[in-house]
């Protein structure tokens, strides 16, 4: 299989996404159908990739200086943990069109919530600790702007989110300075391309 296929759980809802910011309001549904679009073109994508007999997919890329490749990795645990997300993901887009009916600021909740799907993707599938750490940092941002199209009263919840996120980043980040640290014999980028395979750090 083209190992490029891991970057379509990350692509496709971020350009659905760009769609739903620039679709006009009077196109009724557009945007709800968008994002189910997008939902469900993630979903069964990586149900597809699920049931593949080769589940040690890799890709990587040149990205930014120092040397740091982007790595995406897809393997027996990733994949289950991408399939959850996906179904979870999937399901709490069909509640939204209920819960979200009527309401303001559909735009940026829907265009958001493509985008946050996407981190997961790309969170989920990141093979060294650059990538894990910007798609889970840009995962902090959009779920902030997501909780506060809300209105005024969902601001203290995006707070609340924004700090015990931020918390567990700022720990993970941590993880990484101590890992950099203890890594005598080995440069500073050799110790932020450890693979995210979880037998890779023991």
């Amino acid at each position: 299989m083209i190992t490029s296929v891991l970057l379509i759980p990350i692509l496709v809802p971020a350009v659905l996404a760009l769609f739903v910011f620039i679709v006009p309001n009077k196109i009724k549904w557009a945007k709800e159908a968008l994002t189910f679009i997008g939902a469900s073109v993630n979903l069964i994508f990586i149900i597809a990739l699920f049931q593949q007999n080769d589940q040690n997919l890799r890709f990587s890329a040149p990205w930014g200086a120092l040397g740091i490749d982007f790595s995406l990795r897809l393997y027996q645990f990733s994949s289950f943990i991408l399939l959850i997300s996906s179904i979870l993901t999937f399901l709490i887009v069909l509640y939204t069109f209920f819960y979200m009916k009527g309401k303001e600021s559909l735009r940026l909740f829907y265009g958001f919530l493509l985008i946050t799907i996407s981190l997961i993707s790309g969170a989920v599938l990141a093979n060294n600790l650059v990538v894990l750490l910007f798609f889970s940092e840009s995962l902090l941002i959009a779920l902030f702007v997501m909780i506060n199209t809300g209105g005024k009263k969902a601001f203290p919840v995006g707070i609340k989110a924004l700090v015990l996120s931020g918390t567990a980043d700022l720990c993970m980040m941590l993880g990484v300075g101590i890992t950099i640290y203890i890594s005598n014999g080995v440069s500073a980028m050799e110790s932020i391309r450890i693979s995210m395979d979880p037998l890779g750090t023991l």
